[in-house]
């Protein structure tokens, strides 16, 4: 019953996710990666302190999606420096960029350890 629960608590989460994943941001709005991004670091990965008892595939395709868009952002923000009005900005937007990607990756190596 439990597993169940879990099961399809996580599912409908990856569904709503993936639909963010989707939206594309504006100049004065983040766009669906860090918006992900930032809810699977700041809810999904403190919640399972370094194990996760439910394996869920689509979770873990969630999360590789989301590194690979946040590898992207941070590849093109290298190509686009030049273009930041503030170099501290750009500075603090890409260490946060990187800092997801590392928690990502652990959080994709927790989830798939079932």
């Amino acid at each position: 019953m439990a597993s169940d629960l879990a099961h399809d608590t996580i599912s409908a989460m990856v569904k709503e996710l993936k639909k963010g994943l989707k939206e594309k941001g504006n100049s004065d709005n983040t766009g669906g990666t860090e918006n992900v991004a930032m809810f699977l670091c700041e809810f999904v990965y403190p919640a399972n302190n370094g194990y996760s008892s439910v394996y869920h595939e689509t979770l873990v395709r969630l999360v590789t999606d989301t590194i690979t868009g946040v590898e992207y952002i941070i590849d093109a923000m290298k190509y686009e420096k030049e273009n930041w009005d503030d170099m501290d900005s750009w500075q603090e937007h890409i260490v946060t960029y990187r800092r997801w990607k590392r928690k990502l990756k652990k959080l994709s190596s927790i989830l798939d350890e079932e």
